[in-house]
């Protein structure tokens, strides 16, 4: 009897899994993660927008990033942040301040704490809808929707626009659950080459009268 259970239980775990991905969405999805897996590294440059609905509030910025693996250097809002896989430097330009940090994986959440997910997507963190087709500027647009397994998430759906020929990312919103919604328009997208892993490092010596705050327990 026990053994009869085990395998209905089985069988229910692993239909939910899979009704939880649109196969349509998957195949979409796939080819914009194996593209951007074999660059050698990933640059790009996008417009940054941030709604409040409940102050009645917008404002957007220009960004520029550069990405390898889980390592990146991004430019916003007056901040470069190095984050070398393991260590993070926020360099505070008007303050000429540099604060460390040791961020834990798991409290590094989608956005810009962790940019990498932005070009490839972890379907087994959503379940995943595919929407359709729009056309913007003369080129077919996919549209497909993520709903956050995890209800942890600040986030309970992200919209993702992907470019149908190129199969790249075109923009990406997040819909925050309290009112506040974050979206990447992507300007400028290049596959880079040459980049040193100390590119990714923040280098003291640049700024000898920078003052290091750091962080690290």
């Amino acid at each position: 009897m026990k053994k009869v259970l085990s395998i209905i239980v089985y069988i229910l775990l692993v239909t939910e899994l899979s009704s939880q991905i649109d196969p349509e969405a998957k195949e979409i999805l796939d080819k914009l993660s194996e593209k951007t897996k074999n660059m050698p590294a990933i640059e790009a440059k996008f417009n940054y927008k941030v709604k409040d609905k409940k102050e009645g509030s917008e404002y957007q910025n220009e960004g520029h990033i550069i990405l390898k693996g889980d390592k990146y250097k991004l430019n916003l809002l007056g901040t470069v942040i190095y984050f070398d896989g393991r260590t993070m430097w926020n360099h505070l330009l008007e303050a000429e301040e540099v604060h460390i940090t040791e961020p834990d994986e798991e409290e590094m959440e989608f956005f810009f704490s962790h940019p990498s997910k932005l070009f490839i997507i972890d379907e087994s963190d959503f379940k995943i809808s595919y929407v359709g087709e729009s056309v913007e500027n003369h080129t077919k647009i996919h549209d497909i929707d993520l709903y956050p397994i995890d209800l942890n998430n600040s986030y309970f759906r992200i919209k993702l626009n992907i470019n149908e020929k190129k199969n790249e990312l075109v923009s990406i919103k997040a819909f925050g659950k309290v009112g506040i919604n974050y979206t990447v328009e992507i300007i400028e997208f290049n596959s880079k080459n040459n980049v040193n892993d100390s590119f990714f490092k923040f280098n003291k010596s640049e700024y000898p009268k920078i003052e290091i705050i750091d962080l690290r327990e």
